[in-house]
């Protein structure tokens, strides 16, 4: 009997290059794949510690307009950006660790695999933290991280940067470039990525 792996796919790249709409895309293409954040926990914290409700800054953090606009009353002046920034490195990890994101993260999959028979793929399009990363690494049969590179989009806005982690038998990189306009074809061209990587994976399992 075949052994379908499960495998996280994050996508590591500068913000606004396109990295959820890549997953998005994906995860329309393959009923196999879906999406997960490791911000998903620091949207909670977040509006917890501004007292904001979390629909409403999910909403302003989500929104490729309203996420670089201070526009949000409450956040001390901070764009949801920077207030994501703020309760990450100033409050939670100085208290709990640079991999506190990821050790959540894990947690969450060890879960849905507890309640899963067959393996899975889940995506993650806000990668930028090599702890995080290293977090996940035990909850899956394999993890690749792709680098997202579009001319023009860098992190000098952002707290994260690019992956670098030395490929072992559980985890490779690779590189991509985006180009404008070829979002479709480019997400075909990841998936493709993934399902090799699932096949490299299920003939060492």
């Amino acid at each position: 009997m075949i052994k379908h792996p499960k495998i996280g796919v994050v996508l590591s790249g500068p913000p606004g290059c396109g990295k959820d709409t890549l997953a998005n895309l994906i995860c329309g293409m393959s009923a196999d794949v879906t999406k997960h954040q490791f911000k998903d926990a620091l949207y909670a914290h977040t509006a917890k510690h501004f007292e904001i409700d979390l629909d409403k800054f999910i909403h302003y953090a989500s929104e490729r307009d309203l996420k670089d606009s201070a526009s949000l009353a409450g956040l001390g002046g901070r764009t949801p950006r920077q207030a994501l920034i703020h309760v990450s490195e100033n409050i939670y990890k100085p208290r709990y660790g640079r991999d506190y994101f990821g050790k959540v993260e894990a947690a969450r999959v060890e879960t849905r695999a507890g309640h899963m028979d067959c393996g899975f793929t889940i995506i993650y399009p806000d990668g930028g933290f090599p702890d995080e990363v290293e977090c996940i690494d035990a909850c899956y049969d394999g993890v690749l991280v792709i680098r997202l590179h579009r001319d023009g989009f860098d992190f000098s806005s952002d707290s994260r940067d690019y992956i670098y982690l030395p490929n072992t038998e559980k985890r490779l990189s690779d590189d991509f470039v985006i180009r404008a306009g070829e979002e479709k074809l480019q997400a075909c061209q990841i998936l493709s990525m993934i399902n090799e990587y699932k096949k490299i994976i299920q003939n060492v399992l």
